[in-house]
């Protein structure tokens, strides 16, 4: 069953012993193939709940350390010794959080390759190389956005396309990092008392409609047929798009 088949951490790849007991009671492969797809299909309610508690830990802690704009609950004062020791559990957590991450993915991947996973048109196969790789630069991509305050997405979406991503997926997986990434930093902001809040409530305002907007436009843009009935749905206009707002968030900066 699939259910024995699921890699934790302390079995982050899949052994000789595993790989042999799986041949034998699986002969065709049909049902645990069946059983991936169907798992496939849905995000899972155990990973969002994952990512949300990972987030909530790191904006607790950033929240404890204090700063200007609001004062430490446990006392902390900047550049003692309790600031920077909350600061490395911090990055010893998310280093943490990503090994486990990444072991999960690649063990995962090794039982697709055993059961013959039929993959489509834009997975992403996180073999070893790529369960490395792709962390690092992820995490290149938070670390340029909160320092700066630029938008994940100018690296995230390109590198999501080179390796072959699907636009749509590109778009949805950059729209979620960037999210998770904006509130850590704006948690940190927040506590150093350096968010302008009127500005800050009329801009998410501006941006969060005009999502909207974009999104319907292209909803129906790739849902809309010619005088001849041919179809225009194709998910280049989607890579167009992205291409076109991160050369134009290019020559703003």
């Amino acid at each position: 069953e699939l259910h024995t088949l699921k890699p934790t951490m302390h079995s982050p790849t899949v052994d000789e012993e595993e790989k042999e007991r799986i041949l034998i009671e699986n002969p065709d492969f049909v049902t645990l193939r069946s059983d991936l797809i169907e798992e496939e299909k849905i995000t899972p309610s155990s990973k969002i709940i994952v990512v949300a508690s990972v987030v909530s830990v790191l904006i607790v802690l950033n929240i404890m350390v204090g700063g200007d704009g609001v004062e430490s609950p446990w006392g902390i004062v900047c550049g003692s010794p309790a600031f920077w020791t909350i600061h490395a559990v911090m990055i010893c957590f998310l280093v943490a959080a990503a090994w486990a991450a990444q072991t999960y993915l690649i063990a995962r991947h090794e039982i697709k390759n055993i059961v013959r996973f039929d993959y489509v048109h834009g997975d992403i196969r996180w073999n070893r190389r790529a369960g490395w790789l792709y962390p690092v630069v992820f995490c290149l991509a938070g670390l340029l956005a909160g320092v700066f305050g630029i938008g994940g997405g100018i690296i995230i979406v390109p590198l999501l396309l080179t390796i072959g991503t699907h636009p749509a997926v590109a778009s949805a997986t950059s729209s979620a990092m960037v999210f998770i990434t904006s509130l850590v930093s704006s948690s940190v902001y927040f506590v150093f008392g350096l968010i302008l809040r009127d500005f800050a409530l009329v801009g998410f305002i501006i941006a969060f409609f005009s999502s909207l907007v974009g999104q319907m436009l292209m909803g129906r843009l790739r849902q809309a047929r010619s005088a001849s009935g041919r179809s225009f749905e194709r998910n280049s206009y989607i890579a167009f798009v992205i291409g076109g707002v991160v050369l134009l968030s290019a020559l703003l900066v």
